[in-house]
């Protein structure tokens, strides 16, 4: 039947995907068009899938989770380690 992989569901949390705003439009309309594909007992479509990987949700998600790590890092003063790299070739 096809479906949708999801990723980077923290970042809209337990909220509804109304109130998460312009970053989950693409999400929103993605669900909708496999739901209504599912529904009629056809495959998720071409344009579900790729609607739900246009840009505007990944860059969003990958914006909204490196400023949770920099905070996380803060909270648990680690800032200062947050770029190591410690299996990096020497």
């Amino acid at each position: 039947m096809g479906g949708l992989a999801i990723d980077g569901c923290e970042l809209i949390g337990q909220k509804p995907l109304e109130s998460a705003g312009r970053m989950a439009s693409n999400a929103r309309k993605s669900l909708d068009l496999a739901a209504n594909a599912l529904a009629g007992g056809n495959p998720v479509s071409e344009e579900a899938v790729v609607t739900w990987l246009n840009p505007m949700f990944l860059r969003g998600s990958i914006f909204f989770a490196g400023r949770g790590w920099k905070s996380l890092a803060k909270r648990n003063g680690a800032q200062e380690r947050l770029y190591d790299r410690p299996y990096e070739a020497k």
